[in-house]
């Protein structure tokens, strides 16, 4: 997704890629694990899914062949690789092969085994239709996916050391980390509003305040720790980044968003709207 959003945004994208019927073609892929049915193109071809994902793979070669990707998506050259190898797995027919890679292979895979050692089981029928919803459970104990996870059946992206260290440290190098210290100095009770884009604060005597993050790589911890360090309160680092053109230079005028963030939040309260 990275990589086809980066080719949309330099407006590198072949129209001769585009569906005639998108969501008709998504409903007519997704019931067919053979991968053989095909759907119509704005140009008139008929492709299947593993084939206009290839021609999607070859346009994202050539756009990193010249530095599209550089300084815009991190490792584009491993997530290349191993989006060519799972088409040519693919395209090869070899499906049992990824069933450690692609979720729904692996769910395939079980549900096919559940009914040859039990040759009166269909597709229709009420055990695989609970087996179905039992691969995809939340709960460790019952899922199974968890259990194949758990035998080394699946390849992992990330290690559990990883996931723990995230759960608690935010990424440094996007906005995700000043989000997450502008939080911890706020606590649960100093927050009236917080969603991508902007934190609306509760300041004593202050009414709201906003902070705008419109910029997902920008608000990274090199620009903004200068002025969040031990002993800092929520007031000051506010005052500091406001005070701070090299933070605050390429975001949209807080004064403004700050106006329509209480008008639409006030709108929001009498009108019942569900957001934030």
């Amino acid at each position: 997704m990275q990589l086809l959003l980066a080719c949309l945004e330099a407006e590198r994208v072949n129209p001769d890629l585009f569906l005639d019927d998108p969501v008709a073609a998504v409903v007519q892929w997704s019931h067919d694990p053979t991968l053989r049915a095909r759907a119509r193109m704005a140009s008139g071809k008929e492709l299947t899914a593993v084939e206009l994902q290839l021609r999607f793979l070859e346009e994202a070669q050539r756009f990193a062949a010249s530095g599209g990707f550089d300084d815009v998506v991190p490792r584009a050259g491993d997530i290349l690789a191993l989006w060519a190898d799972t088409l040519e797995k693919l395209r090869a027919g070899d499906v049992t092969g990824l069933a450690s890679r692609l979720d729904w292979v692996l769910k395939f895979r079980i549900l096919q085994r559940a009914m040859q050692q039990q040759p009166g089981l269909t597709w229709a029928s009420r055990e695989i239709k609970h087996l179905d919803h039992l691969y995809g459970s939340l709960d460790p104990g019952a899922g199974l996916y968890w259990a194949y996870e758990r035998l080394g059946a699946v390849e992992r992206v990330v290690s559990e050391s990883e996931i723990e260290r995230f759960v608690h440290e935010p990424p440094e190098d996007t906005r995700a980390w000043t989000r997450a210290m502008l939080l911890r100095l706020a606590g649960p009770d100093g927050v009236e509003h917080v969603d991508w884009d902007v934190i609306r604060f509760r300041r004593a005597g202050r009414g709201y305040w906003p902070v705008v993050r419109d910029d997902p790589l920008g608000f990274t911890r090199s620009a903004v720790e200068g002025v969040i360090h031990d002993g800092s309160t929520l007031d000051d680092v506010l005052d500091a980044m406001l005070a701070e053109p090299s933070i605050t230079e390429d975001a949209p005028s807080l004064d403004e968003r700050h106006r329509a963030q209480t008008a639409a939040g006030a709108h929001g309260r009498s009108g019942g709207g569900a957001r934030g």
